[in-house]
């Protein structure tokens, strides 16, 4: 046991391919790091398949994902050879998280201002209030963590950010995540959860459709007025694009948020004397995010593939082949970190990846750890904090979070 996390029962003499798939049982993903660190023991990056690899060692996902020659399109694979796309309105598959440069370049350089540590500390006064609002510094009693706080937070910094009218914005946590079941592998998503990430796709596209007429004629301060007009050498985004990117900007904006605070509050439940340390010393709290990001990582997972033959780790991976970066399993790498299934909050250097690396880097990362800051900082330290009941983990991979963390406060 470590840090209150109960350890899973291994099965014994799996493959690296039976291994991989058994990430995915309910049972294991509860708690799959001792599963990560039998996969890491192997060789860090093991073959699954004919043309699909699973990478959990910190340095080979690193270099995979710092290397332009792997593409985040999934289309570009050998087993996706012949398929047939769907056209019409944008997807999840539209992200430019899921785009390679040229287009990938051209949309981040339009949207990058936004999202810039400058930016974010302008918007830091608004978090700070809205914080203010849902968790009043003299609060006291019982609410969820994750419904109560983290999600409407995270929804109306969002929404504030795209220029959403405060009436529409009860729209957008469902949608949302609708749109974010889309991120989990395939053979984990039922046809009705496909259905309703396409609904929710719909629904987001007629809305925005709306309201950027609304901001072609009427611009405002905010982020989607700014993409309308925004034209650097000449270039402008489309239709499609700009739907792409404000689902990126919703998905991406809250759901990491809303996962990172609430497995962020059971992994310091779980170890009281780091919730102690950090309730002693706010000091703490940029270095104590980032340790939490790599505890127990809100994007567990990405998946890249090989435009050209590539060494890595001793191994070729062919051209087309798929590789899935276990970002969970690389953050627990006792060869990138001292001491990796221990909380230390004062962790430095902390080169966890749990907000990818490369060229898609998270946009959102200064954002998601503005907004965390602030509201640890509310519960942690301006208040006593304990679980009032169990917490139950959401039916996604991809995306680690919980759905519902009861929590107690009490006024320091």
């Amino acid at each position: 046991m470590s840090n209150g996390i109960a350890t899973t029962l291994l099965p014994a003499e799996l493959t690296a391919e039976s291994l991989f798939g058994a990430v995915f049982e309910p049972d294991v993903w509860r708690n799959p790091y001792p599963l990560y660190d039998e996969l890491r023991g192997r060789s860090g990056l093991e073959r699954i398949g004919d043309h699909r690899w699973v990478a959990s060692r910190h340095r080979a996902v690193q270099d995979i994902l710092r290397d332009p020659t792997f593409s985040s399109d999934e289309h570009k694979s050998t087993e996706a050879a012949g398929e047939v796309h769907e056209d019409g309105n944008p997807t999840v598959a539209s992200f430019m998280l899921f785009q390679d440069p040229p287009d990938h370049t051209r949309l981040r350089s339009l949207v990058v201002r936004a999202f810039t540590r400058g930016s974010v500390a302008e918007i830091e006064p608004s978090v700070k209030a809205i914080v203010d609002e849902l968790v009043p510094r003299r609060y006291s009693g019982e609410l969820d963590l994750v419904s109560n706080v983290a999600t409407p937070m995270a929804v109306r910094v969002i929404c504030r950010l795209l220029g959403v009218p405060e009436s529409d914005r009860h729209h957008f946590h469902a949608w949302g995540e609708a749109l974010a079941r889309s991120l989990d592998p395939a053979a984990l998503r039922s046809p009705e959860q496909d259905a309703a990430g396409n609904a929710a796709a719909d629904a987001f596209t007629e809305y925005f459709d709306r309201l950027i007429a609304i901001r072609r004629a009427d611009p405002a301060d905010d982020l989607l007025s700014a993409l309308i007009g925004v034209e650097e050498d000449g270039d402008r985004l489309s239709f499609t694009e700009l739907i792409g990117v404000c689902m990126l900007v919703l998905v991406a904006g809250f759901e990491t948020t809303i996962n990172l605070v609430g497995n962020g509050l059971v992994a310091l439940d779980a170890d009281r004397a780091a919730l102690e340390r950090l309730g002693a010393n706010r000091a703490l709290l940029p270095a104590a995010v980032d340790e939490l990001l790599r505890f127990d990582s809100p994007v567990q997972m990405n998946i890249r593939v090989a435009t050209v033959d590539r060494a890595v780790n001793g191994s070729v991976i062919r051209a087309g082949d798929t590789v899935f970066n276990l970002l969970g399993a690389a953050n627990r790498d006792p060869q990138a970190f001292d001491r990796p299934n221990v909380l230390d909050l004062g962790r430095k250097p902390n080169p966890h990846l749990s907000f990818g690396g490369g060229i898609h880097h998270c946009l959102g990362a200064a954002l998601a750890k503005t907004e965390a800051r602030l509201l640890f900082e509310r519960i942690a330290c301006d208040h006593e904090v304990a679980l009032a009941a169990a917490p139950t983990r959401r039916a996604t991979f991809t995306l680690r979070g919980y759905e519902t963390v009861p929590v107690v406060l009490t006024p320091r």
